[in-house]
């Protein structure tokens, strides 16, 4: 099944099957491989042979015959019939799916994950195996990295929204710009201490995601890798939208350091080194606030990839972002709607300062929002028009329009909600790729060795099977099974002699019993046909109706 010589070349049937599309052939040469046999001796199991010799097994079906995968899995997967106290023994073969044969990080978790099918990557064997590398492997050089994150942030924080407010400053409007009125400096300390702290964000925070980003762009550029982002051509590493967001916060910390109001008063010494209340720095006070507020909500965006700590909590977050784009269609059909009634409002002649040219878009857009004041729509009804145009919008936008949304919503929820934890397991399996390669030699090492994969794992008490897996214990209602996973021959135990097929044709003895119920139950229908019986009675008739009955729902519950 995995060699055949011809001449000089060994061409592997399994392989040769898949690229041929033959996907039943190949099915049943994979289950014939993945079938645990046993004699008196020894127990038989075909894992080992068919990963070494096709390594990149998962990767070919994941690309030529995805539908063979969940085939694999269950090949991999042994449960006993017998439970103890409400358990089940289960052995999960999963050495090749974590580790290669040289001992290094296996590939095969990043190729599954790489379908984005929610449903395949909640395997037993997937689930075992990602879990298995996030606790153990994994998720000490996340935890190191994210600590440095949210080292930052809380710096960032303290210097953007907790320091700066101890300056005794009272703010004044002009032209919509907020400017000091009242130029009183903080303390030397709290300012020595603000601009330490800002400094160590453009210096560290800024300088760390100005070189992730430099070598990204740099190396798709060299692989001339690229990818369309809202119909822009960009690098092909901005497709995550993680990198995206992280690379608006790099241009955010960018715009800061170029509009620092104390980079601008730095010529003033004595008690008033590092104040930010100038006369050169007035200018920059209001562009160095959004920056300043972008960049805070950068940062807590990047920190919602810490939920991949809790499933639940991903899932949640994962569908949050899928269902973004119902509010941007929303968003969409809300601004044609305030942009239409704002235009056609403007061509109206009426007095109300309210809809007349841009004031108009945002009296409408107010109105979906009930912030619009009440006495200035009982103001409108004065000009009927202009009423009217009021209570059409209100009816297609408050009444029909929101109410489409809540629909879609509900909709979208509906359809997601079955894969939202496969949709977290894949950002998990994503992370522990990304992972990976921070993973210390001597804790991956010590990872593998405590999985003892070249220990026999035991069958049932006492009955030593094949090595290459774990044992876990499940409960006994998961996967109810009652029949034996593991193909046993009483008859010799020569590894050279041939495996003997099973009686009838290979037919297992539930389907032999299911053939005779089959039989019977033909058997009863012809006996209580009408006419085969002389001189029944109607209430022998009704009887043997009712015993036919009870029959004919039995075989519907046994097929």
């Amino acid at each position: 099944l995995l060699s055949v010589q011809v001449g000089t070349q060994s061409i592997s049937p399994l392989m040769w099957a898949v690229e041929a599309g033959s996907i039943r052939a190949a099915e049943a040469m994979i289950v014939d491989l993945l079938t645990i046999r046993g004699d008196r001796e020894r127990y038989y199991y075909g894992m080992n042979e068919m990963f070494e010799r096709h390594p990149d097994l998962i990767k070919r079906l994941t690309l030529d015959a995805p539908q063979l995968l969940p085939v694999v899995l269950d090949g991999l997967v042994w449960r006993s019939r017998v439970a103890e106290d409400g358990k089940r023994r289960v052995n999960y073969y999963l050495k090749h799916v974590v580790v290669n044969s040289d001992g290094s990080y296996s590939l095969v978790t990043a190729w599954v994950a790489a379908l984005a099918d929610a449903k395949i990557v909640c395997h037993p064997v997937m689930v075992a195996a990602a879990d298995l590398l996030w606790n153990r492997a994994a998720l000490r050089s996340f935890v190191y990295r994210r600590l440095w994150f949210l080292f930052t942030l809380v710096i960032f924080l303290l210097a953007q929204a907790v320091l700066n407010k101890l300056e005794p400053i009272e703010w004044e409007v002009v032209a919509n710009v907020a400017k000091p009125k009242v130029r009183s400096a903080a303390p030397i300390e709290v300012r020595v201490v603000l601009a330490a702290f800002r400094s160590f964000i453009y210096t560290a925070s800024m300088g760390q995601l100005l070189v992730h980003h430099a070598r990204k762009a740099f190396a798709n550029v060299r692989q001339k890798s690229s990818a369309r982002v809202c119909g822009v051509q960009v690098p092909a590493y901005l497709a995550n939208w993680q990198e995206l967001c992280s690379l608006c916060l790099l241009a955010s910390l960018i715009g800061m350091i170029c509009t620092e109001p104390i980079f601008r008063c730095l010529h003033y010494g004595g008690e008033h080194l590092f104040t930010r209340l100038c006369t050169a720095g007035e200018d920059f006070y209001f562009p160095y606030a959004v920056f300043s507020t972008c960049a805070m909500l950068g940062y807590f965006i990047l920190l919602t990839d810490l939920s991949v700590f809790s499933t639940r909590i991903s899932a949640y977050v994962l569908v949050f972002g899928l269902l973004l784009k119902e509010l941007a269609l929303f968003i969409l059909g809300l601004s044609f709607m305030c942009l239409a009634f704002g235009c056609a409002t403007s061509s109206l002649d009426h007095g109300d300062e309210h809809f007349y040219g841009v004031t108009s878009f945002l009296s409408f857009f107010r109105i979906t929002l009930r912030l619009f004041p009440q006495r200035d729509v009982n103001e409108s009804q004065g000009v009927e028009l202009l009423f009217a145009t009021i209570c059409v919008y209100t009816v297609l936008t408050v009444i029909f329009l929101l109410n489409m949304f809540i629909a879609q919503l509900v909709c979208a929820y509906q359809a997601t909600y079955a894969d939202m934890v496969g949709f977290a397991r894949l950002n998990r399996i994503k992370v522990v790729h990304e992972m990976m390669p921070s993973v210390p030699v001597a804790r991956w090492e010590s990872f593998v060795d405590s999985l003892h994969l070249d220990r026999p794992l035991e069958f049932n008490v006492g009955d030593i099977g094949v090595a290459g897996g774990i044992q876990v214990m499940e409960l006994a209602n998961a996967h109810p099974t009652t029949t034996d996973a593991v193909l046993r021959f009483a008859g010799t135990t020569s590894p050279d002699a041939e495996w003997p097929s099973t009686e009838d044709g290979g037919e297992s003895a539930s389907d032999r019993f299911a053939r005779i119920e089959k039989i019977i139950a033909k058997a009863m229908k012809r006996a209580d046909r009408p006419g085969r019986r002389n001189g029944s009675s109607a209430g022998s008739s009704v009887g043997h109706g009712s015993v036919f009955t009870s029959t004919s729902c039995y075989d519907s519950k046994g097929a």
